[in-house]
């Protein structure tokens, strides 16, 4: 088994919109605070970040992006309000909107190789989230 091409940079770019899309959000809606169960959160609306439009909806716990020009969608899906963090399931959102196919490789092989390179480490946030080292 092999690794995804330029894994450690699609990370920091997922991370990268991630910060991007929520500081927007908040800065948009700044009188939120149930940032745990998002009760008083907009179901749907849309944001502009980097001169794109991205759709967003709440769903669960969670906020999904989608940049209407290229389909890149961001999903997170929990703790909405660390967006230093990711797990598999965002990640396989984001590779899967910009086409990276991950399909032969094992997803969690290539996050394990990551981690033991220092490049990502575990989050204390919950068991299988993980962040950037350093």
């Amino acid at each position: 088994m092999g690794t995804i091409p330029n894994l450690n940079k699609l990370i920091h770019q997922l991370i990268c919109y991630q910060v991007a899309l929520i500081s927007a959000f908040a800065a948009l809606h700044p009188g939120l605070k149930d940032w745990q169960f998002l009760l008083d959160f907009p179901k749907t609306g849309e944001i502009e970040i980097g001169g794109q439009i991205w759709m967003f909806n709440k769903h669960g716990v969670g906020l999904l992006f989608r940049n209407v020009s290229t389909g890149e969608i961001i999903d997170v899906h929990k703790y909405v309000d660390n967006t230093e963090i990711f797990d598999s399931w965002r990640l396989e959102q984001f590779l899967d909107s910009i086409g990276v196919d991950y399909s032969e490789y094992d997803l969690a092989d290539c996050l394990a190789k990551l981690k033991d390179q220092g490049v990502i480490k575990s989050s204390v946030i919950s068991d299988g989230y993980f962040e950037l080292s350093g």
